[in-house]
């Protein structure tokens, strides 16, 4: 906020400086935490429908296809107890690889 004298030319300036590079990052990482899975660390329903409802009307825009790959895997719950964590977290993104390539 400048402050001025009656002839109009600056006499003082003061400003305010902070800095939010922690509450940016906090901010990305908590982002993150809503639109992930917390075991896998691939997208959440939530991101999913999200890019689904995007390149649905990138579609419609533009024109041309889209195509959704699910995979339901029967008794997850018992392949997830049953194995290491880390085991499952591998699996997953082995699969995000080979798909996105």
């Amino acid at each position: 906020m400048p402050c001025t004298r009656r002839a109009g030319s600056t006499l003082c300036f003061v400003a305010s400086v902070r800095d939010v590079t922690r509450e940016r990052a906090l901010s990305a990482q908590l982002s993150h935490q809503a639109l992930h899975d917390s075991l896998t660390g691939l997208a959440n329903r939530v991101l999913f429908e999200n890019r689904l409802s995007l390149a649905h009307a990138r579609t419609a825009r533009r024109g041309g296809w889209n195509a959704v790959m699910l995979m339901d895997l029967d008794d997850f719950k018992a392949v997830n107890d049953t194995l290491a964590t880390s085991s499952v977290t591998s699996c997953s993104w082995r699969w995000r690889a080979a798909l996105r390539s």
